[in-house]
């Protein structure tokens, strides 16, 4: 995420970092309406992938998210494009988390 051509993202991760914990802690209905599905954010990654580094994202989306407001998922053997490699996984994995 730092080094990818969508820099300077921190603060704007940030702010959904703080939104997923706040609505982990409310017990107000409206936030658990209007926020994410679970308080989480779900991450798919490949751990061959050449152009995301698996342990720089991890650090990096742990650093602005927060760890309890991520759900990860890796991607074992996937290269960069496993949206199109890899998508029946993919598509479980959204499934299962949507699931709950």
């Amino acid at each position: 995420m730092r080094h990818g051509p969508i820099t300077k993202q921190d603060a704007d991760w940030k702010r959904i970092g703080e939104r997923l914990s706040k609505q982990k802690e409310s017990a107000d209905e409206t936030a658990a309406k209007e926020g994410l599905q679970h308080a989480k954010v779900m991450i798919v990654y490949g751990d061959e992938d050449e152009q995301i580094i698996a342990g720089e994202l991890i650090e990096d989306a742990t650093r602005v998210l927060g760890a309890a407001n991520i759900q990860w998922h890796c991607v074992e053997g996937a290269k960069h494009y496993l949206p199109d490699s890899d998508a029946g996984e993919i598509v479980e994995q959204i499934w299962g988390f949507w699931q709950g």
